[in-house]
């Protein structure tokens, strides 16, 4: 029973992180740029964000890790707030 608990958070996790980079994948490096930008004049942007926007830039020859695309998930949801149009 502990183990069948075990897997299926395992699967959870998995199917989590694999939605979150299918996410940040889905915007255009340009569009990150532009994000970057504005998270940075509005001052909103975390070291760790700013990594992992970096990354993000580079699409598609580089690609955020799952915790980096959190990361970057939460910033977007952040510079929404502030008044960013995608």
């Amino acid at each position: 029973m502990r183990t069948a608990v075990r897997d299926d958070k395992a699967d959870r996790r998995i199917e989590k992180d694999a939605d979150a980079m299918t996410r940040v994948v889905g915007i255009q490096a340009e569009q990150w740029r532009d994000i970057m930008g504005f998270a940075t004049s509005k001052r909103i942007v975390t070291l760790d964000e700013m990594l992992a926007l970096r990354i993000a830039c580079q699409l598609p020859s580089k690609i955020p890790n799952p915790v980096q695309s959190k990361k970057l998930l939460v910033l977007l949801d952040r510079v929404y707030e502030e008044g960013y149009k995608l």
